[in-house]
């Protein structure tokens, strides 16, 4: 069934609909107002892509938003009729008598919140994360970190690689996958059939060793059953990382009740072995890897998958059947690894992720403590994974936490390099060779590099969707790292930090317009600007409660301005605060 929750908002002339930070469109009347995503990947489903949308208008100073809350996950599409004048989510709910767990019911959650339209989709954003800022907040701070690595750590050659990591303060993770790869064949053989695969499957299962056998059962009890009855095939390929190879891989359902499943096997298997060997060495392994995060959407459609759910159904959009979306159980296992990780081997360890999908790691993400992308870029500099629209919501979901690039191209130009580095800085993102980038032009790795290095003195601050700086050329766009009064972590730097980027082909002199009270710095004596990389001060003019600068960008070039501020002193029972109280308060956060 679908339900759909509708509350009326007469938007006329003037209003807008946002669809993200950088994108709205005016409200027209008879138009339909969303941005979706479909929530599988064989068919169409809609959900929206954020978990919240929104409309307002700056001439009545009315916004308003629905968000759906991240603690449950949910198939939900937000949008604005504007011939019915309603906002509305609709929500795709499955129930049936084969998930006794659910005893018949579906859950749907969905919040109603004011919004400033001032900063439209920004004010949502700030919102949404206020209300739920508890479950933002990540259990293990990553920014101390100076690069990291994946693999498997559970051999003497992998403990020992974490022995050398933790001297270098790396962060290292061992690496899981919520699909279900299988190599088939090497690559100088004929590209494998459906029934190559299977009858390797069958072969790992008459294996004497019990832990392949224990993979191929794993398999066979986590593959998902799609509307035709056969496993979910995802791709049949060589790749990138591996060429020799042919490899075959199917969708997962990771719900730990699975028993004997890919959520256990993950854990009993890779997890435990190597945390366990590297802790009886004295070595620290950091965290979790998962990789190809949500990259898939798919139901599981099989009776044995419904039986042991425990989150709200959906339904197949081509044949209308319940079932279990396998989201809602990679949910049910980021749920239990949390537990597992914090009771056997500390509150420490860090869940990572490879960041690929769309519309699910929404209500994923709390799991979540760090960020990995990968891509490969084009002769613009930018690329599937990698360009304005997919890093605004990739910023937003990771929000504060943090985020960084593998840049796996081919042949990567100092030219391509130039056009890349000016997202990277923007939306605070260090980025590095990944492992199958090659030949690259000289001097193009020097400079992601120094652009890392970069984003490393500001990144930590922690971004802020509302940026409280107003340009006067649209070509000059502005994010925002840092927030008054508010350390996230132990080694986050003082002040408030601006990224500023020309996203056009000239040079731009743009004037920026900061606005003090709105970064609730109400009562500064004096209100310092730098130019992070240079060092050197950038010169502004007071007026009232805002700053006004000048700034020259050269085309693609993004800048990085730390505010700090000198206090008023304030008087005490009539009596001056001596200097030394006051040097102390120089720096404000």
């Amino acid at each position: 069934l679908d339900l759909r929750v509708q509350i009326p908002i007469a938007a006329g002339s003037g209003w807008s609909w946002w669809d993200d930070a950088h994108v709205s469109r005016p409200v027209v009347e008879g138009q339909r107002y969303e941005h979706a995503v479909s929530a599988v990947a064989d068919g169409w489903l809609p959900i929206s892509l954020y978990p919240y949308g929104g409309l307002g208008s700056r001439s009545s100073g009315a916004g308003l938003a629905l968000g759906l809350p991240p603690d449950t996950p949910q198939l939900g599409e937000i949008a604005y009729d504007a011939g019915r004048r309603v906002l509305e989510v609709t929500f795709h709910l499955g129930i049936s008598p084969a998930a006794p767990r659910l005893a018949n019911q579906a859950t749907f959650h969905a919040e109603l919140f004011r919004v400033d339209p001032e900063w439209g989709f920004r004010s949502i954003i700030q919102r949404f994360h206020d209300i739920h800022e508890t479950l933002y907040r990540g259990a293990v701070w990553l920014f101390d970190y100076r690069g990291g690595s994946q693999g498997d750590y559970s051999s003497p050659a992998g403990v020992q690689q974490v022995l050398d990591e933790d001297a270098h303060n790396m962060y290292t993770a061992e690496y899981t996958s919520s699909d279900l790869p299988l190599k088939v064949a090497p690559a100088n053989e004929p590209r494998p059939s459906l029934e190559d695969l299977l009858a390797k499957l069958d072969q790992m299962a008459q294996s004497p060793d019990e832990s392949v056998r224990a993979a191929a059962n794993a398999i066979r009890l986590s593959a998902l059953v799609e509307t035709n009855g056969e496993w979910w095939l995802k791709e049949v390929t060589m790749p990138l990382w591996d060429r020799t190879w042919w490899v075959g891989c199917w969708l997962a359902n990771m719900d730990p009740d699975i028993e004997g499943g890919k959520a256990q096997w993950n854990v009993h298997n890779l997890i435990d072995g190597a945390f366990g060997a590297t802790g009886s060495a004295g070595a620290h392994l950091d965290g979790v890897q998962i990789d190809n995060f949500m990259a898939t959407a798919a139901f599981d459609l099989r009776p044995e998958a419904l039986a042991v759910a425990d989150r709200t159904l959906g339904y197949s959009p081509n044949t209308y059947q319940p079932a279990i979306h396998n989201g809602f159980a990679e949910h049910e296992y980021m749920t239990w690894l949390r537990r597992h990780l914090d009771a056997a081997w500390g509150e420490d360890r860090a869940i990572t992720v490879n960041f690929w999908g769309l519309g699910h790691p929404n209500y994923l993400a709390p799991f979540v403590d760090g960020f990995g992308l990968e891509g490969t870029i084009g002769p613009m500099g930018i690329g599937g994974n990698w360009n304005l629209e997919i890093l605004d919501y990739r910023r937003a979901i990771a929000y504060g936490r943090p985020l960084s690039f593998a840049n796996q191209t081919t042949g990567f130009t100092l030219e391509q390099s130039e056009l890349f580095i000016g997202l990277a800085v923007l939306f605070g993102i260090p980025s590095s060779v990944g492992p199958v980038g090659h030949d690259w032009e000289p001097g193009a790795e020097d400079a992601i590099s120094k652009a890392a290095e970069l984003v490393h003195g500001f990144w930590a601050a922690g971004w802020e969707p509302v940026t409280c700086v107003r340009s006067t050329s649209p070509e000059v766009l502005i994010e925002r790292f840092g927030r008054v009064g508010l350390s996230p972590g132990p080694s986050a730097p003082g002040g408030i930090f601006f990224t500023v980027h020309n996203a056009g082909n000239t040079t731009q002199q743009a004037a920026l317009t900061i606005d003090l009270r709105g970064l609730g710095l109400t009562e500064p004596a004096a209100v310092h600007v730098t130019d992070l990389e240079l060092g050197l001060p950038v010169h502004g003019t007071r007026n009232g409660t805002s700053l006004q600068l000048t700034l020259q960008l050269n085309a693609h070039q993004t800048r990085v301005l730390r505010l700090l501020t000198t206090l008023r002193a304030r008087r005490t029972r009539g009596r001056a605060i001596p200097s030394a109280m006051r040097t102390s308060r120089q720096e404000a956060r």
